[in-house]
């Protein structure tokens, strides 16, 4: 059944077609962008990507469908052909099957009825809507992932019945209670910027107070989110697995939205530092200064001669600064990892002992020519919070491109130097400079990295690789030293969502 239909992705490039179709195309832009001005732009630190700039600051702007259909209690949209606002007659949820990996659970939306009817889906980081369905035109309209697409087309076709039901029923008896969802990924940086910061978005609107229940399932990597907002801690309901939620939304009549934010916010970031403050005490330096933190990398888009590149900043740096340290940053546990209380038990314990053990190789290797009295602290196996107060008074950082790159400088607020394989030194993420607060990194030069391919299925960005002028790193790493000395980042907050002033 989800044969034979046309998938146009959502870009301006399309919109002759739809509109030869008989679509809006400004309905088809709302629908995707939610240019209704209810969120402020975010202001990402200075350097951010163009190009990346411009797509999360679009991706930020969808997120006010989520915050609208929490105030107005319902979910709306446009009309594509009318571009006529339209509430959804159901919400409902795919069910997870084997072989067709959504990695998220998909929300659903029913809206009209034959042949003006159609269906939208949010199955991201953020409650943006990434597929359309006008079963008229025989038609999907999509965002940026045609597999993505084409993996929700299928699930809903193979459901159309069970969702055509569901779509009477609700247009008979509307949604009672409004349920936040929180589809948490196994990654401590989507938490920061994406789950978390969703929650403070809403919080800062005013609306933690129309959400009836905040349903979560995933890790949480920084503690219990009813610990860090106190605002939801009664109304928290906690699944054991995606399979498990998306049952539970298609048996409730009440609708369910994404929460999700795109951009880490000080408030946020508030909260993380509270919690990890008020659980761990800082650790002395033993009078180490400057604090250099390193990241590693047991397996997995590893840079195979660190040992080579540390030892040049130590040996260029020494000199000058005859007190210089490390901290050594990596693998570190959710809170609730840790077992009984200790983060020694925990790295002992069956589930984790062989991949701590590859990450306290890979850490002894990169750090064999550097003095042992050097290395002021090792976070390597800790809890998350733990890792965060270990990183609060950090000169400057040398970090992998990615999760533990964002970590160190969100919270440190330092300067750092980061590396990585050549496709990834050569298209930058914005991920780096989505946060109120903070510094961009430097990157390294592509022409400073062979890669190495590993043969990994997700190509290019995650081979391994080799940094040819470690001179060059040594060079940045001092840049930020100094240019922390003469001028340190800003440390009041930027940016806060913009607060709606509800009718």
């Amino acid at each position: 059944m989800s044969e034979d239909f046309t998938y146009l992705r959502f870009d301006a490039a399309s919109r002759k077609a739809l509109e030869l179709q008989g679509l809006s195309w400004t309905a088809i832009e709302s629908i995707f962008l939610c240019p209704t001005p209810v969120v402020e732009p975010p202001r990402f630190l200075p350097g951010c990507p163009k190009m990346g700039s411009w797509y999360q600051t679009r991706e930020y702007l969808a997120s006010q469908h989520t915050i609208l259909s929490i105030h107005n209690r319902v979910f709306a949209l446009r009309d594509p052909w009318t571009n006529a606002n339209v509430e959804a007659s159901s919400a409902s949820a795919l069910e997870p099957q084997e072989g067709r990996a959504y990695g998220f659970i998909p929300l659903v939306y029913a809206f009209g009825q034959d042949e003006r009817s159609f269906w939208a889906a949010s199955c991201d980081l953020t409650g943006r809507i990434v597929y359309l369905f006008v079963p008229a035109l025989r038609l999907v309209i999509y965002e940026m992932s045609l597999k993505r697409a084409q993996l929700i087309h299928s699930g809903l076709c193979e459901a159309l019945a069970r969702l055509d039901r569901e779509r009477e029923e609700g247009a008979r008896e509307k949604s009672r209670r409004v349920i936040g969802l929180l589809d948490m990924v196994t990654n401590f940086g989507h938490h920061m910027i994406n789950h978390l910061a969703g929650l403070d978005l809403l919080i800062d609107h005013g609306l933690a107070g129309r959400l009836d229940e905040v349903w979560i399932v995933g890790s949480e990597f920084f503690g219990n989110v009813e610990e860090l907002y106190p605002e939801i801690g009664d109304r928290v309901r906690r699944f054991s697995s995606r399979r498990e939620l998306s049952a539970a939304v298609r048996e409730t009549n009440d609708l369910v939205v994404r929460i999700g934010a795109n951009f880490f916010f000080e408030t946020t970031r508030q909260r993380i530092l509270k919690a990890a403050n008020g659980r761990y005490a800082s650790n002395p330096s033993a009078g180490r200064r400057p604090l250099i933190a390193v990241t590693i990398r047991g397996a997995g888009r590893r840079c195979e001669n660190l040992a080579e590149v540390i030892t040049h900043i130590y040996e260029n740096l020494r000199a000058d600064f005859p007190q210089i340290g490390f901290v050594i940053d990596g693998w570190v546990f959710r809170e609730q990892e840790i077992v009984s209380a200790s983060s020694a038990a925990t790295c002992l314990d069956a589930r984790y002992a062989s991949g701590i053990k590859a990450e306290f190789a890979a850490a002894r290797e990169a750090f064999k020519n550097v003095p042992a009295a050097a290395i002021a602290r090792n976070l390597l196996g800790a809890s998350i919070l733990s890792s965060i107060v270990g990183l609060s008074d950090i000169d400057a950082y040398l970090a992998h491109v990615g999760t533990l790159q964002h970590k160190i400088a969100f919270f440190s607020l330092a300067r750092g130097v980061v590396h990585g394989p050549v496709s990834q030194m050569t298209d930058i993420e914005a991920g780096p400079f989505q946060a109120a607060l903070g510094v961009g990194p430097l990157y390294v030069e592509p022409s400073m990295i062979e890669d190495i391919p590993t043969g990994s299925d997700r190509g290019p960005a995650f081979n391994n690789y080799r940094i040819l002028d470690a001179a060059g790193v040594s060079r940045r790493i001092r840049m930020c030293l100094e240019a922390s000395e003469s001028s340190a980042p800003a440390r009041e907050d930027t940016f806060r969502p913009g607060r709606q002033a509800w009718a």
